[in-house]
């Protein structure tokens, strides 16, 4: 009896309500919006350091995202892609003191229109040489961006051979000797820009190449003329194009000191 009526009382318990499905409007709705996220960080833009290399024309380094101007110290460039010219400009290196000179557009190469309207006004320099007053023996090269009183782009400390000085080169907070900025190989020198990639510069007679990888960068005349002649795209390097004119200028006169070409040169700012 007492078995029956267990049977009866489980016959007649009522099951558990089944677990409804998941509401087909729901699932889309969660779907999209997880779909919505996901394009959202798909399309989001990790942003970068202002660069002065050539990032459409070399490919991605994996594992650094560090500039060459980042991992040297200096400061990002301010440069404008809006002031780059469309075409080639050539510049002139002329004396304007008994210390200094400057580099700036030649006046027929551009018009004064063209000249204001593309900012190549930025695209002066400033350099200037003076003693360093701890030190008599050696001297300061400072370039600068803007004219007398422009950024200061870099400044190169050297000295007489017997004074033992090694050559400095300052960009930023960052300085490094000469042997790591240039190569010291004849005929074709690789100037460094810092993160493992170079200008390579042709040194002919009368006509010097700067290119980056295989591109075209800039021509100088190293002799009266002092012509420098900048593609479009140079002027992402235009820092470290001039830094290197004034290395390879002080080389070439070096080496014509060693062969005997000229006599002695002295620094005009020793002090006796």
């Amino acid at each position: 009896m007492s078995g029956d009526g267990a049977t009866g009382s489980l016959k007649t318990s009522s099951p558990p309500p089944p677990i409804p499905p998941r509401s087909r409007a729901r699932s889309a709705s969660l779907g999209s919006a997880h779909s919505h996220s996901e394009d959202r960080r798909s399309r989001r833009v990790r942003p970068r350091p202002q660069t002065i290399g050539l990032p459409e024309l070399t490919e991605q380094r994996a594992g650094s995202d560090l500039t060459a101007e980042a991992r040297w110290g200096s400061k990002p460039p301010t440069y404008s892609a809006a002031a780059y010219p469309s075409h080639a400009v050539t510049y002139r290196f002329a004396q304007t003191g008994a210390f200094e000179m400057t580099l700036e557009a030649e006046g027929d190469s551009t018009s004064e229109k063209e000249v204001s309207s593309l900012g190549l006004r930025m695209w002066r320099y400033h350099i200037a040489v003076g003693v360093n007053v701890l030190t008599l023996r050696s001297w300061v090269t400072s370039v600068r961006r803007g004219g007398e009183d422009g950024l200061l782009v870099a400044e190169i400390e050297s000295g007489v051979l017997s004074s033992g000085c090694n050559t400095t080169v300052t960009m930023g907070d960052g300085s490094r000797l000469l042997k790591d900025v240039l190569s010291r190989t004849v005929g074709c020198k690789m100037y460094y820009l810092g993160d493992g990639t170079s200008i390579r510069w042709n040194l002919g007679e009368t006509k010097w190449e700067a290119f980056f990888d295989s591109v075209a960068l800039a021509t100088f005349d190293p002799g009266p003329a002092r012509k420098l002649v900048m593609q479009p795209v140079a002027h992402r390097f235009f820092d470290h194009l001039v830094v290197a004119v004034v290395l390879l200028m002080r080389e070439k006169e070096e080496a014509a000191c060693a062969r005997g070409d000229t006599g002695p040169v002295v620094s005009p700012l020793l002090v006796a």
